[in-house]
């Protein structure tokens, strides 16, 4: 190829190289505008929070799992001799002369023998957001994350609910039965009418199934029909007990009364020294945490304080419509051409690839022609330029800029395949890039001393 051919390249690639750099700056500015401005800040804070509700049951069971493990670790107390259910024979029913005798009673107490809760205050008062209920199972630990078998909804369906449980998700307890009554009491018609001796379940029979509920003693009922049980059973229990497990005996047809299964227990209070808040920052990738909600997602909260009990749909749909009107009016020039910010942001990615893969031809074609001449390095192009900062400009400009760009896409608009497949096809390409740039100065040096007369 002549000098004019060769100089022809290298002015195109001059005009390639700038273009890719424009192009990586204008698709930086617009992924910025468009992750910064309000709507799109309130859409990413509500997608946070929204993955939080949706894995409810994923993530609470690999943190309760985590937790338990420590507090075990710890000698801080796993009850592995707590059965999680017990089994009142028929016979016993039977020599109490107790109705729904058949074939006995099975009960399972809930949140026990340990389960994680986060003390939530609420107008009406405090009330514990379970979290899990965990048992032991063999050599590993069984962990039924809150919501499901009757352990308690996690209650999280608008954002004043989401808001309560993020404020005290940095104070997660541990409630440990430590013991057991060997007795249950049967109460009915508000009188004690059998102490009943129970064994650990070996198998599901198919009597009734009974689910007893947690209730401190020295506090409220947990139903009308756990009404003023502490004082029937206040002389028949021993005082290490602290804790009642209370459940209603559903009756057979045209039985009346039914009957109240109590079951007396000890327990203890740890505090769990993980920060919930970031550990779920973690878990879901968050860019910050450790704040209460305020903080934490203030453009959300503004969005919201005015009708703070807005189901989680409602936002979201809500949040819909004002993205969608943004976008529709936000308006990018580039090269005579008009792009919705939004369009411009999820296509900058593959046109930055397009230019790159441009740019990486015409480099191969100088990298096998400049060999020829030396005319080609004069050009006016940095590229071409022998010194160390001219060098180190053009590398990180054609090489390093376009990936930082393409990361911070990935980053701004989530995970895609696509997204992702344009990232490693750029990286790839940066790389191929650096190399040929690399090699120009080496050729330049090559030509020059072929052209170089010997000495006499």
């Amino acid at each position: 190829m002549d000098k004019a051919g060769s100089s022809e390249i290298a002015l195109h690639l001059r005009t390639v190289h700038f273009s890719l750099v424009l192009i990586c700056i204008l698709v930086g500015f617009s992924l910025f505008g468009y992750s910064s401005s309000e709507p799109n800040a309130i859409h990413q804070q509500f997608e946070y929070i929204s993955r939080i509700q949706k894995n409810w049951m994923t993530w609470t069971k690999r943190f309760g799992t985590e937790q338990i493990k420590w507090l075990k670790d710890q000698g801080l107390g796993w009850p592995d001799t707590i059965k999680s259910e017990i089994y009142i024979p028929s016979e016993e029913l039977t020599r109490k002369n107790l109705p729904q005798r058949d074939n006995g009673w099975t009960a399972r107490p809930l949140y026990s023998p340990i389960y994680l809760y986060l003390s939530v205050n609420l107008a009406s008062g405090l009330r514990h957001e379970i979290l899990g209920l965990g048992w032991p199972r063999e050599d590993e630990t069984e962990f039924i994350p809150g919501g499901y078998h009757a352990v308690g909804n996690p209650r999280l369906d608008t954002i004043e609910e989401f808001r309560q449980f993020w404020n005290a998700s940095n104070n997660v307890g541990a409630f440990i039965v430590k013991d057991i009554s060997e007795v249950a009491y049967a109460v009915s018609n508000g009188e004690v009418k059998a102490a009943l001796r129970w064994i650990p379940s070996p198998k599901r029979h198919q009597g009734p199934q009974l689910k007893l509920g947690r209730m401190n003693i020295g506090l409220i009922e947990v139903g009308d029909y756990c009404k003023d049980i502490k004082e029937l059973l206040t002389s028949r229990w021993s005082p290490q007990f602290n804790v009642l497990f209370c459940g209603q005996v559903p009756p057979r047809l045209n039985e009346q009364p039914s009957q109240i299964l109590v079951l007396p227990a000890r327990y203890k209070d740890e505090p769990v020294p993980v920060n919930l808040r970031v550990w779920l920052a973690d878990h879901f990738k968050f860019s910050s945490a450790g704040g209460k909600f305020e903080e934490t997602f203030p453009e959300l909260y503004d969005f919201v304080k005015k009708n703070p009990q807005m189901r989680f749909n409602d936002v979201e749909r809500l949040l819909h419509s004002e993205l969608q009107r943004e976008r529709s009016s936000e308006k990018v020039e580039f090269l005579g051409l008009r792009f919705r910010e939004r369009d411009l942001a999820s296509w900058g990615a593959f046109f930055i690839v397009i230019v790159q893969i441009y740019l990486v031809l015409h480099l191969r074609v100088l990298s096998a022609r400049s060999q020829v001449t030396d005319h080609v390095f004069k050009t006016a192009w940095i590229g071409l330029y022998p010194d160390c900062f001219s060098r180190t400009i053009s590398l990180l400009t054609a090489s390093f800029l376009p990936v930082a760009v393409l990361f911070y896409g990935r980053v701004q608009l989530g995970f895609s395949w696509p997204v992702f497949i344009l990232l490693a096809l750029g990286f790839v390409l940066s790389i191929e890039t650096a190399k040929l740039l690399w090699r120009l100065p080496r050729q330049q040096a090559n030509v020059t001393s072929s052209h170089v007369e010997p000495a006499d």
